[in-house]
């Protein structure tokens, strides 16, 4: 009996060492297997990868990049990242080994700007007005020449020439403009003015032009004013020699003489008005410049001829222009 308990006590001890041994080797299994998947992948990983001494060589070798490193995604695609792995160590240990070296891409330099040469702008040249002026002039006298009533003239050399040596044997010949009504022959000798020195077939010819040309010599009349303020330009385009003297007198003349106001009231009411127009401004322009030496008071001219520009049915090209620069000449005086 008591052998029989001892035979079972024994069985029952080395039941006990065998179960006690029995989860010892299961660690240790674990164990073995673990540390043998982990000297595999690394093996693995360390013949794939790069020396480290050579990415380190590389990396002094190649310049900064600022480009960060190209991971592997595949997001686009639908399949999971490989960076993303989650779980044990050995799944980390598989993922690392995924990894894509990045590409070292060198930074593109910048180009060296070359120094663009700065474009120098060059002067605007402002327009000669007085030559285009001068030209107007020319233009009409040449259009003038093509005209049947001129050529029924004879007049033996162009209307320009002609015109011109006209104009400039009245400059030479100024009326009376002061103390001509001291004596009453001065006042016959004003009123005959232009008979006396152009002659009476120049004064039908000049009296044809104005009937003729009623749609041109304003214009004309304008470039004529504007080129007496540069006496230079009528010399040298027409042989013309304008002083200042010269024309204060004959706008004395037709402002404030008999002789001049009783010639003007016999031509058409568009000749007298831009006349009287421009005689006003020569005026003027010699009182700006102190040398209205003749004392001539343009005050009543000026509100007697906007009264006529205003009342008149004459067709006038510059009328509102003319209004408005004897409104502010008014003013002035």
């Amino acid at each position: 009996m008591e052998d029989q308990i001892k035979e079972r006590t024994e069985v029952l001890r080395r039941k006990r060492r065998n179960r006690s041994l029995f989860p010892a080797a299961l660690v240790s299994g674990i164990f073995i297997v673990v540390v043998s998947a982990f000297f595999y992948y690394q093996n693995k990983t360390d013949v794939q990868s790069p020396d480290s001494s050579q990415l380190t060589a590389t990396k002094q070798a190649e310049p900064a990049v600022s480009v960060p490193p190209k991971v592997v995604s595949e997001q686009n695609s639908g399949a999971p990242n490989k960076l993303d792995t989650e779980g044990d160590p050995i799944g980390d240990i598989i993922s690392s080994s995924q990894i894509e070296i990045p590409e070292i891409i060198p930074q593109a330099q910048p180009a060296v700007e070359q120094a663009t040469p700065k474009v120098v702008a060059e002067p605007v040249i402002e327009p000669d007005v007085y030559q285009q002026a001068a030209d107007r002039i020319r233009h009409f006298y040449s259009e003038m020449d093509e005209k049947r009533y001129i050529k029924g003239y004879h007049l033996n050399e162009p209307s320009e020439s002609y015109f011109s040596s006209l104009t400039q044997k009245a400059l030479d010949n100024p009326p009376i403009v002061s103390g001509e009504t001291d004596d009453l022959f001065n006042v016959l000798k004003n009123t005959a003015h232009f008979f006396r020195v152009v002659g009476k077939k120049n004064i039908i010819v000049i009296k044809s032009i104005l009937h003729e040309e009623k749609k041109s010599y304003e214009d004309v009349l304008a470039d004529y004013y504007l080129l007496s303020k540069k006496p230079e330009y009528l010399n040298k385009e027409f042989s013309l020699q304008v002083t200042d003297d010269a024309l204060l007198e004959y706008a004395g003349f037709f402002l404030n003489t008999m002789g001049g106001r009783l010639y003007l009231f016999r031509r058409d009411s568009v000749s007298r008005m831009l006349v009287n127009y421009y005689a006003i401004l020569i005026v003027d322009q010699a009182n700006h410049e102190a040398r209205n030496s003749y004392g001539i008071d343009i005050k009543p001219a000026i509100t007697a001829l906007i009264d006529e520009l205003e009342t008149s049915n004459a067709q006038l090209q510059s009328k509102e222009t003319y209004l408005d620069t004897l409104y502010t000449l008014k003013e002035r005086y």
